[in-house]
Formats: structure tokens, sequence, C-alpha cells
């Protein structure tokens, strides 16, 4: 990916699968701005300045205004939105699709639940408080960065040409400046700490952050994500009494051995992590207190031993405004 930074203009070129073929975005001109039948040759010398790049062929063009907005709500009674009905972004970070499919999987494991009799229907109403938070934050990163690499006041010029170089030169070897990026970017450092969903800490985790991943020679904890379904996991060893309450309920309990690697990534040893279909830590608890594993299920009457059909239509589940 090259970025081009210039003093009146910013494009970025992303190579595609076709050999010397490139997606250019860049940023009409504004003396172009209001031109009919706007075409790629009227702007070909301002997306190019200061660059070594050549463009021979243009197999698509077109011109878009950026829009950034979300929704006042994404839920309404028994109505959801979702992807770009519910909150659209600047291309500027490409997290649009990205999003989308955060919102599809975080109501389709819930809708799943509540249909097959698994969890109460108030479970769907941390979809909102959830995703729409997220929409937001993201919307407000993304609509700042836009603004400084497109505005044309002298204060966004200087910072494409001299403060954005430099601030790159200074972090490109900068390890922690590269693994915060990609947790934005990937979306991998989302987490619902503040949802009902979310109760409990144990170790350097707390209840909404996404799993940690971890690969060892014999295991790897992402696998138990496969099947999409609740499950716990617990790096040391199980109480036979948590694990007689876990199985009643047809929670899966997965346990790995303790390890220097386990603890480096936050985990606590011997505390269980109830994990969300998404992936998403729900509970946890230092000591395996059965107790806190019952009133939590209780509340939101999850228990997979359950699977039962809707035997009316899917839009007959009540569901209130308001928790």
């Amino acid at each position: 990916i090259n970025i081009n930074l210039s003093r009146f203009n910013a494009s970025i070129s992303i190579p595609l699968k076709e050999p010397d073929t490139l997606r250019i975005m860049g940023i009409v001109p504004k003396e172009s701005e209001n031109k009919d039948n706007l075409s790629f040759i009227n702007i070909s010398d301002e997306v190019t300045r200061g660059s070594s790049l050549e463009v021979e062929n243009v197999l698509w063009f077109s011109v878009y205004k950026a829009n950034q907005r979300v929704a006042s709500h994404i839920r309404q009674s028994r109505a959801f939105l979702i992807g770009d009905a519910a909150h659209i972004h600047s291309p500027s970070f490409s997290q649009g699709m990205n999003a989308g499919i955060g919102d599809a999987i975080n109501l389709a494991w819930k809708l799943s639940a509540v249909l097959k009799g698994q969890a109460a229907s108030k479970i769907l109403l941390t979809f909102e408080t959830e995703r729409i938070a997220f929409a937001e934050r993201l919307n407000r990163v993304s609509d700042r960065f836009f603004h400084f690499i497109s505005g044309r006041n002298l204060f966004s010029a200087i910072g494409r040409v001299a403060l954005a170089p430099l601030f790159l030169r200074i972090f490109r070897n900068f390890r922690p400046f590269y693994t915060y990026l990609y947790k934005f970017l990937s979306q991998t450092g989302l987490h619902y700490r503040e949802s009902l969903l979310s109760e409990g800490s144990a170790g350097k985790l707390r209840a909404g952050d996404r799993l940690p991943w971890l690969r060892t020679d014999t295991f790897d904890n992402y696998d138990c994500l496969n099947s999409m379904a609740w499950h716990i996991q617990i790096f040391g060893n199980t109480h036979s009494n948590f694990n007689s309450v876990a199985n009643f309920r047809g929670f899966r309990i997965f346990e790995f051995s303790w390890s220097k690697e386990a603890e480096a990534m936050g985990f606590a040893r011997d505390a269980f992590y109830l994990i969300r279909p998404d992936g998403h830590i729900a509970l946890c608890d230092l000591r395996q207190n059965t107790s806190v594993l019952k009133a939590y299920l209780n509340d939101w009457d999850i228990d997979h031993s359950r699977n039962v059909k809707a035997e009316r239509s899917p839009g007959t589940f009540q569901l209130e405004n308001q928790i």
C-alpha cells in the first residue's frame, strides 16, 4: 500500500490481485468539484503528483461524496438495522465491511439463542448498546483522520507534507504502534466491557474483552470458536463441582495446561472464562465459583441443553423497548 501526500492533495494506491493493477483513492481537486462528466484524466496529474505512479489504463472510475452517519437507534421493537443501514463511514480506514459483518454476527447468534429457547429475549437488547457504541467511536476516529488528510486549510497542508511523514519515520520501528494499528484496523481490539452481558474480571482480562489467541505445539484455543457456541475455557485445573454445573447446562469445558504463555496473554490460573459465540468473554471468575456461574446463566436464562424449535413465527417473542 502506497500513500502519496502533497500540499494540496492525498491519495492511496492499493495493489489488487491482477499484476500491475491498483485501486487508487484520492480527493477531487477543488477546481474540479463541480465539473460535469468528470473523468480520471481531469484529475490524474493531481492524484499522481509527487509519486512515480504512471497510469496507462483506467478500468473503472467513479466519484462519490464521503458521508459519515450513525442511526440514532439500530433497534426498534422487533426491527434491527445492520451494516450500511445502521452506519456509514468514510473510506479512510476501510472499515465499512468489517463493521457490517460484526453487526450481523452479533445479532445472528443472539437471535439464534432466543429462537432455540437457549436464552431470554432480553439478550437482543444488548445488540444496540454494543454495536452502536462501536459505530460511533469508529466514526469519530475516521472522521478526524479524513478531515486531517483531505482538508484544504494550512494546518492540513502542513500535516500532510511535514507532520505525517515525520510521524511515520518516528514510529515505523515502534512495534506497539503497529500492534495498536493492527487491532484497530482488524477490529480485534474491539471490546464490550460496558455491555450488560459482561461481568467479572480475571488476570489481566475483563468480561467483554475479545478472547486472546493462544497457540502452542499441543493446542490452539481458537479451535473452540469454530462451533460458534457458548463454552468455557480454563487454563489449569477444573474443579469437579464446577464441571458438573457447566455440564448440566450443556456447556463444554475446554481445559488447557497452565503455562507462562497463558499468563503472558492475560489469563489467570484456574480461573474460568465463559465465552460467547462471537469470541468475546461474557463472564470470568478467579475461583470457579459455581454460584457466580449459576446467577449469570439464570439472569439471562442461558441453557445450552435446550434446543427448542420455535413453533410460532420468529416475530412472536416479546421484546420490551427498554430493560
